[in-house]
């Protein structure tokens, strides 16, 4: 029995690890948008050095459509149509932030409910927009292997380009406190953490474009993008490493239901996953197919299994005095 019960243990601890890895979106930190994975990453992938990009039309591709509720999506028929180098472009005026807006969601892997994730927009006093994330285990997978991780990121809303990422990461018995700021006068990404229990600390310094996202701001990057299937999108993403220069391709439309409603949605898929995953699998995010862009859903695959993170509720901020008088 005991024996059975550190097998238990293991495979558990086996789990969020891998989970941590696979949706770390760019990364080679910790963050999760999915018990240490809805948000998104990482200590293990390896950001490749950051190259300049070129304009680029890759030929038609031909893919069955996605069935219906796949746990596999696969790529509609399309031409997929490279819109423009890696850089960050200002936000479309149509494009409407979601500030205030609190977005809750349930992370499954397997028969298991595995945790809960929740995500924020806010405006801060200076102006700047303030994302807040958090990523817990909950029931069987927390007694097996403990995640509470908390995130906040800043960045210009006029421009897209990030100032500061801050994470605090508990998985397991590996507690990190980090901090990584753009200077983008002298072009550095200043990346610092600290080891709460040794006190050993690191500190690096990369190179970074004139305006780069990170890999909690860029969840509503993505969204602001126009997004249309068969067209894709390259973008620098810094997460304390070397610059990626990510592309995100949209493959198609679907309907997804979720205890927060059922919503028709463009899947997205990052590109290429030999550098997010190391050819180890696949992940697939999920946005309202409106103005609003809500991400609706992620999803990772790989070869010990499938995690799906699904919204599972919106908080959305009290309407203005003057709009409920009219009403």
């Amino acid at each position: 029995m005991f024996s059975a019960s550190k097998s238990a243990a293991a495979k558990g601890k086996f789990f969020f690890k891998s989970a941590s890895e696979l949706l770390r979106l760019p990364a080679n930190r910790s963050l999760c948008l999915a018990l240490s994975a809805m948000v998104l990453l990482s200590p293990s992938g390896q950001m490749r050095a950051q190259q300049p990009a070129q304009q680029q039309t890759q030929p038609q591709t031909k893919t069955k459509a996605p069935q219906a509720g796949s746990q596999n999506p696969q790529p509609a028929r399309q031409e997929t149509v490279i819109e423009n180098a890696s850089r960050i472009t200002p936000p479309n005026p149509a494009y409407h932030f979601p500030v205030g807006t609190t977005f809750y969601y349930k992370a499954e892997w397997r028969l298991f409910s595995a945790g809960v994730a929740t995500l924020k927009l806010e405006l801060d006093s200076s102006g700047r927009h303030r994302v807040s994330a958090t990523a817990d285990a909950t029931g069987f997978v927390a007694r097996l292997f403990r995640v509470h991780d908390t995130f906040q990121s800043f960045f210009d809303s006029k421009t897209f380009c990030s100032a500061e990422l801050s994470k605090h990461t508990e998985e397991g018995a590996r507690h990190r406190d980090s901090k990584l700021q753009f200077d983008y006068e002298h072009r550095k990404g200043v990346f610092e953490e600290l080891n709460p229990k040794s006190g050993e600390k690191k500190h690096v310094e990369n190179d970074i474009p004139e305006c780069s996202t990170d890999v909690l701001s860029g969840v509503f990057y993505a969204a602001s993008l126009p997004l249309e299937p068969g067209k894709s999108y390259v973008f620098p993403v810094n997460d304390g490493g070397k610059t990626v220069d990510l592309e995100t391709r949209v493959e198609a439309r679907e309907q997804i239901k979720t205890d927060a409603g059922t919503f028709n949605t463009l899947r997205i898929q990052p590109q290429p996953n030999s550098v997010l995953l190391k050819n180890k699998g696949r992940i697939w995010l999920w946005y309202s197919d409106d103005a609003d862009r809500i991400p609706v859903q992620m999803r990772g695959r790989m070869g010990w299994g499938t995690v799906t993170i699904r919204l599972s509720r919106i908080e959305r901020p009290p309407a203005p005095a003057t709009q409920t008088a009219s009403q």
